[in-house]
């Protein structure tokens, strides 16, 4: 792998693709080509680069959600087998 650093368009991109639906928008939003983003994601420096941002962003998301979800977390290991199993149901529909 190369050692390469990241030009500033490059990390723009990285960003880009966090915040954009799809790798065309990503391209778009900071105007390059959008074969440009799929030939960055197939460099090993880049592709390293952005799954370490997705997995810190996963992270976060999930960090956020915990203080809402560790009442009901208590709740569920309050219930029966069947019971928590009827209400994990109904919870992952919401999800």
């Amino acid at each position: 792998m190369s050692d390469t650093p990241l030009s500033a368009i490059q990390r723009r991109g990285l960003l880009a693709l966090l915040t954009h639906p799809t790798i065309r928008k990503a391209a778009q939003s900071i105007g390059v080509h959008e074969r440009t983003v799929r030939r960055w994601l197939e460099n090993p420096n880049f592709r390293s680069a952005l799954d370490a941002m997705l997995h810190a962003h996963e992270q976060q998301r999930l960090n956020e959600r915990r203080p809402r979800t560790a009442p009901l977390v208590d709740a569920l290991q309050n219930l029966s087998a069947s019971q928590r199993a009827a209400a994990c149901a109904r919870l992952l529909r919401h999800l």
